[in-house]
């Protein structure tokens, strides 16, 4: 059996480039997809028209008309009906009227899609992912993040750990006209075992000096005195009572990390746990200087999580520019290496200003989030109303990612 040939461009060179191949195939397909549904229905087609006329399923006729009519060709690569989805289309068709030649060039250019796939990816979901990484940034965002979660629950098996959402709050303060005080609020939401292997570890603020970059100790004072369980400075009145057994390790850079132990599996023994800890008069973290021109919060994703979500509190002082980013912890471990030596991975994530008070704090997926917080605000003394919140969040971030928000801090008045 003959293979189909490789696309051609308008030249006549066989298309060797990733990128030109599959806007070649995937062009091709469309373009024989409308004349298929002009056919059917001259002007714009709705799934329900495609519908009731083929009798086929709406989600079928959907893809269909995602391919036909995508922005560019690339954005179609997610949508392709399967082998037997498009035959089944092609089928109906028939039925219902549409001339043999026009179904033919459909399968034609099916099969061209198909050798394009093999040849440049080996197979599907591959091809996917590189024409993803290939199309516009609003299709990536959206395509992205349903493979992020075919990997979240990937990991989960593999780790035997999954948390729903995980929270880095930060709350910058000046003292005096130098320093600054900064709290910090983390949750781990419905942190759960799905294999009896699975261990689940509490992350912990560790402080990163970009003058002297490496790993350093956790330099900071509970929220809570009264409520430190084993060292880890717990928030308890927001926490699983009472909480499965903590127990400390030191790690080979010489912090600390907190585990729990004998804990059961699934969902009904997920935990929740919210700790505070604030380190006091900070310096280098109020203004630029010719070492470090930002501040940056971190999330380094270790474990399998749902929902990472970074928020920065700061007053009307600190009125600076954010940016956010996804770096890899992987291929340059960005606590030990200077922002202009980070990997930064190609995905979109945004800061987004969420307005002032605790009323902008509001997160859907953690409900007591919002209470916690405020609870801090109070033992802090600090008022919320004054600060503005900026927000940074990933759905299923990349299991070994970062994510980032940076502050440019401003020159010296």
């Amino acid at each position: 059996m003959s293979r189909p040939p490789l696309p051609r461009s308008p030249e006549g060179a066989v298309a060797s480039d990733m990128r030109e191949g599959a806007e070649l195939v995937l062009s091709g397909v469309g373009g024989r997809l409308r004349a298929v549904l002009e056919s059917i229905q001259p002007g714009e087609v709705a799934p329900r028209d495609l519908e009731r006329e083929l009798k086929l399923h709406k989600t079928l006729c959907w893809r269909v008309l995602q391919v036909a009519y995508a922005r560019e060709p690339l954005a179609a690569a997610p949508y392709m009906p399967g082998d037997e989805g498009m035959e089944k289309f092609l089928r109906a068709a028939g039925v219902w009227g549409v001339e043999k030649p026009v179904l033919e060039a459909v399968r034609e250019a099916t099969a061209r899609y198909r050798a394009v796939v093999k040849h440049h990816a080996g197979d599907r979901a591959s091809f996917e992912v590189m024409a993803m990484s290939l199309a516009s940034p609003k299709e990536d965002a959206v395509e992205l993040r349903v493979a992020r979660r075919a990997a979240y629950r990937s990991a989960g098996y593999t780790w035997g750990v999954q948390t729903a959402v995980r929270v880095l709050a930060g709350i910058i303060t000046p003292v005096g006209d130098d320093l600054v005080d900064f709290a910090t609020l983390r949750a781990h939401i419905r942190a759960r075992r799905v294999r009896k292997e699975g261990v689940i570890r509490l992350s912990r603020t560790v402080e990163h000096d970009t003058d002297n970059p490496g790993p350093r100790r956790v330099m900071a004072l509970p929220i809570e005195p009264e409520s430190v369980v084993g060292g880890v400075p717990l928030l308890p009145e927001f926490s699983t009572r009472p909480l499965p057994k903590l127990a400390a390790f030191e790690l080979p850079n010489k912090n600390i990390e907190y585990r729990f132990t004998e804990q059961a599996l699934g969902e009904q023994s997920g935990v929740t746990v919210f700790t505070g800890e604030v380190r006091r008069n900070l310096e280098g973290a109020r203004w630029r200087t010719e070492t470090n021109a930002s501040n940056a919060i971190m999330m380094t994703i270790r474990d399998p999580v749902g929902l990472g979500v970074i928020d920065l509190w700061a007053p009307s002082s600190f009125a600076n520019k954010h940016r956010a980013l996804v770096v890899s912890a992987i291929a340059i471990d960005p606590l030990v290496q200077k922002p202009e030596e980070w990997h930064v991975l190609p995905t979109s994530i945004s800061v987004e200003r969420m307005g002032r008070g605790l009323l902008a704090a509001r997160l859907g997926e953690a409900p007591a989030y919002e209470h916690a917080l405020a609870h801090c605000f109070r033992r802090l003394r600090w008022a919320a109303n004054e600060y503005e919140l900026f927000r940074v969040r990933q759905d299923y971030p990349v299991l070994g990612s970062c994510l980032v928000l940076q502050t440019e801090l401003p020159g010296r008045q």
